[in-house]
């Protein structure tokens, strides 16, 4: 089961990095560097099952996540900005929003259905308050069981 569950976050990552934020190829391999360092530190901080799936990005996008069904909370954080709203659906509805201060971390409750995928979404510029100088804000989003 371990194995499977590394598979899934791997399969995540792959398939976030493709659709909320520019391409690989247009990421310097600093900024892959540094995303992906970014990503494996939140993982060992918030996820509280090396199991749970997550998305981590660069910029305005946004990514799709698995959850097991029932109660759960979607721990949102980023750095690089001063705020960032994150939008959260549940099989393409229930939106609810997190607005998280940067350096700290919101947490939101949902209630996952069977099969249920959360998207997740910065939907453009002005969901990012106050970017840094380089105007790169890196993102993490986490979604565990109660």
């Amino acid at each position: 089961m371990a194995a499977s569950a590394a598979l899934v976050v791997s399969a995540s990552l792959a398939s976030c990095s493709t659709t909320h934020q520019p391409s690989r190829s247009t990421l310097g391999r600093s900024e892959v560097l540094e995303l992906a360092t970014w990503r494996a530190s939140m993982d060992r901080v918030l996820a509280s099952e090396p199991e749970n799936d997550s998305a981590a990005g660069i910029g305005s996008g946004g990514g799709s996540l698995s959850a097991e069904p029932g109660d759960a909370d979607v721990v949102a954080a980023c750095n690089g900005a001063l705020h960032v709203r994150f939008e959260i659906s549940v099989n393409g509805s229930s939106r609810k929003s997190i607005d998280v201060q940067c350096g700290a971390t919101a947490t939101v409750r949902l209630m996952v259905p069977e099969n249920g995928t959360l998207d997740v979404s910065i939907p453009d510029e002005r969901s990012v308050l106050d970017a840094g100088q380089d105007g790169r804000t890196f993102w993490y989003i986490v979604a565990s069981q109660r």
